[in-house]
């Protein structure tokens, strides 16, 4: 579909854009966080240079590349509701927080996750699956969290109850 002559400096040429948008943010400049977002980019221009070479058609691609996200995004939710029920058991606060929502919220995600990386093993193999696996979880990893962080936006409001404050 396409010439590498072309593709690959057109990725590179993305993946540093991605890079110096991604370090503006003063979290991702410690040598940890940039590690692991120089690292997550690197990995994710690899696929798209593979996907785009191997592409016979726009339809290819465009199938192709939906399921790599659909399995990226699907693992990076899973991630998300694991920080959430780690922040809700470290900070002890289950009252405020909807866990029976978040537990459903994760457990449908993983059950998305496992159906759409079978889907990737099958059409691509496991060193594909593997390594987008690897950049949700890189992408993740990438921004530090807190837990008082992730419990402002998954606390809802208490009804019925008498207030503390």
């Amino acid at each position: 579909m396409s010439e590498p002559g072309v593709v690959i400096p057109v990725v590179t040429a993305v993946a540093l854009l991605t890079l110096v948008l991604r370090f503006r943010d003063p979290v991702r400049r410690s040598p940890v966080a940039a590690a692991v977002e120089l690292l997550s980019v690197s990995l994710a221009a690899g696929l798209l240079v593979e996907l785009a070479l191997a592409g016979s058609s726009w339809g290819d691609i465009t199938a192709t590349s939906s399921l790599y996200v659909l399995f990226g995004a699907t693992v990076a939710f899973v991630l998300s509701m694991v920080r959430v029920i780690a922040a809700v058991l470290l900070t002890r606060r289950r009252q405020q927080v909807p866990v029976d929502a978040v537990v459903s919220f994760g457990g449908v995600s993983a059950l998305a996750a496992l159906l759409s990386g079978a889907m990737l093993v099958a059409a691509f193999g496991w060193g594909v699956t593997v390594l987008v696996a690897v950049v949700a979880v890189l992408r993740a990893a990438a921004h530090p969290w807190r837990a008082s962080e992730v419990l402002q936006r998954w606390t809802w409001p208490l009804r019925g109850r008498p207030s503390t404050g």
